[in-house]
């Protein structure tokens, strides 16, 4: 049964000629040794949202819903900042935990080049960037899926 989704789910998405502009983002809870929830949120510049639940998520499987294109662009803000991260090497974790959750985030161009942006929450070195990109999807309240 899935749960109710916001009447704003469901509201007529205003037309937006920059919404080209954008790339389509893919946020990524990946699985742990343990029961920690791995699902998929895939948002596109037109508003349209689609989650994945794969592992101890209350919903399974995919479903999708709209938002407003200006909800889609102040997410795509919040997170473009990280995509100069992900250009550069990825960082050497000198002191891990293992089989800890981790998080990735992807921005895939209309020409098909995909960079993407990893957080691991297992690396507990002082100067590792704690920047998890999931707290961008805060105005989705995607969690009421999750758990």
């Amino acid at each position: 049964m899935l749960p109710l989704l916001s009447l704003q789910a469901f509201a007529q998405v205003p037309q937006n000629p920059n919404i080209k502009a954008y790339d389509t983002l893919t946020f990524n809870s990946n699985g742990c040794y343990g029961s920690c929830p791995a699902y998929s949120v895939t948002l596109k510049p037109d508003g349209k949202v689609i989650f994945n639940g794969i592992r101890y998520t209350k919903v399974k499987g995919k479903f999708s819903f709209m938002i407003p294109v200006e909800d889609f662009i102040q997410i795509y803000n919040q997170v473009e900042p990280l995509r100069a991260v992900a250009k550069q090497p990825p960082y050497q974790c000198k002191i891990e935990r293992t089989d800890a959750q981790s998080f990735n985030l992807s921005w895939l161009t209309k020409k098909g080049i995909d960079t993407r942006y990893g957080y691991y929450t297992g690396c507990l070195d002082q100067d590792y960037p704690k920047i998890n990109p999931l707290g961008a999807l805060a105005k989705l309240h995607i969690s009421r899926y999750i758990r």
